[in-house]
């Protein structure tokens, strides 16, 4: 199988991350985006990997890997840069394409390698946490995907006109058999104004061409990287799905100004992940008091509450934390509703921290 990433864009959204180097060399979780592919790939044995270079292409240092230069890549699209390597549709082997600002888990690189369709796509069915966390307004970044009764893929990289016509997420990542690698290119070089065509609607024309396109579903496992904010979400990869319904959550704490009986059951099993306490504590540090008034919620919620600020008080050695734990201590205490267990945390962490 031969891999084809495609790292020739500007990547304008992701300024000034991208002022002097491409996307794909934007250091995520301590290396580039595109070198955790290529340790990914290494990891399965596949060598044969070729980029698709463009902006500050002199800034990828790889030469274990072959490289194509497209010198336009300010005046076309991925699709352009994507069959500017001819030679290895022609070539009688799978081709696995990866866009380079995406990075993903080997449960889904093994995934998309066991797919045995002529056009496969990796597709996520646990996208919505994750774009919730992502945008305030999903449906203006979302595409429309949308399967026919075969299953086959019949509608995608459209606008969407409701989260009905979204049934998955293409997330950049799709291999072609070797048994249609030359129809797929022959069939790109028979249509017309391709520079600008954008790769999801040539997958849409493959599928109204006669080509079965067979979504690979996942259930999250990787993120994309196309805005400076987008780099905050590396835990994602780390802690999957109870890291993508706390975003959810969050996301209604930040839209709703408040919270509902029903979600301190979820919040104390996520509680556990410490990183996902932080950034419940970070919805609640803008006001603290007023976050224990906003909506009724029980005595024992507002004590976890307050042992979560302690937590992370002692995890992080930080005051900051101890500072907002002692100002909810002293509302639930004023509130005759402070646990005596709550209350000899908090005393705890004082010891600790200000000895």
């Amino acid at each position: 199988m031969k891999v084809i990433i495609l790292c020739a864009g500007l990547g304008s959204r992701l300024r000034p991350h991208t002022d002097n180097r491409p996307k794909c060399m934007v250091e995520v979780a301590d290396k580039p985006i595109v070198r955790h592919q290529l340790d990914l790939f290494a990891e399965f044995g596949i060598k044969e990997i070729t980029l698709v270079t463009g902006y500050k292409a002199d800034v990828i240092p790889y030469d274990d890997v072959a490289k194509i230069h497209n010198q336009d890549y300010d005046s076309t699209n991925m699709l352009h840069s994507l069959f500017l390597a001819k030679e290895l549709f022609l070539q009688n082997e799978d081709i696995l394409v990866s866009y380079g600002d995406i990075i993903y888990t080997k449960e889904v690189l093994q995934k998309i390698i066991d797919a045995d369709g002529a056009c496969d796509v990796v597709v996520d069915k646990g996208f919505k946490p994750y774009w919730y966390a992502r945008s305030q307004e999903p449906l203006e970044d979302l595409e429309t995907l949308r399967l026919d009764d075969k299953g086959f893929i019949c509608d995608i990289g459209n606008t969407p006109r409701n989260i009905e016509e979204i049934q998955g997420q293409y997330i950049g990542l799709f291999k072609f058999s070797k048994t249609v690698t030359k129809e797929v290119y022959d069939f790109y070089a028979s249509l017309n104004d391709t520079k600008n065509m954008y790769v999801t609607a040539f997958l849409q024309a493959l599928s109204q061409n006669g080509f079965e396109l067979a979504p690979v579903f996942i259930h999250n496992g990787w993120i994309e990287i196309d805005t400076p904010d987008d780099m905050l979400h590396t835990n994602f990869l780390r802690y999957g799905e109870e890291y993508f319904i706390t975003e959810e959550f969050l996301h209604r704490i930040n839209t709703r100004n408040g919270l509902e009986k029903g979600d301190f059951p979820r919040m104390e099993k996520l509680c556990k992940k410490i990183d996902v306490v932080k950034k419940i504590y970070q919805v609640y540090e803008r006001d603290l008091t007023q976050a224990a008034t906003s909506v009724e919620i029980s005595a024992k919620n507002y004590n976890l509450l307050l042992r979560t600020l302690g937590t992370l008080a002692m995890r992080y050695n930080d005051l900051k934390y101890l500072n907002s734990a002692l100002k909810l201590q002293d509302t639930l205490q004023e509130r005759g509703i402070l646990s005596k267990h709550a209350k000899e945390e908090v005393t705890r962490c004082q010891k600790e921290l200000l000895v």
